[in-house]
């Protein structure tokens, strides 16, 4: 979780300073700092949950790197929270997993 944390830091940092350079003038400027730099709460919760152990947080985290959905997409972090769930007995992680391996 803190290579996670620190991670999203250095990546929110970069997008302050493109937001710095760009004069905040951009829409997309101002949409990317939107959606990284002030994420979901429920997306921190889930974060939160998922670090904590919970097998669905992990399973929803898994699927949000997979689509992209409050965190950019990401397959390679997708597949780390969907292994974890599935090591626990989920049986949506496992069947996601099954589909992205058999891509």
């Amino acid at each position: 979780m803190k290579e996670l944390v620190e991670q999203q830091s250095r990546f929110t940092a970069s997008l302050r300073e493109t937001w710095r350079l760009l004069g905040g003038a951009t829409c997309f400027a101002a949409h990317l700092f939107d959606q990284f730099c002030r994420p979901d709460p429920d997306v921190r919760f889930d974060f939160q949950q998922a670090a904590a152990g919970s097998p669905a947080a992990q399973y929803l985290l898994g699927c949000r790197y997979l689509t992209g959905e409050g965190v950019p997409h990401d397959e390679a972090q997708a597949r780390v929270w969907l292994a974890k769930s599935a090591a626990q007995g989920n049986v949506d992680a496992v069947a996601v997993i099954g589909r992205l391996t058999s891509k």
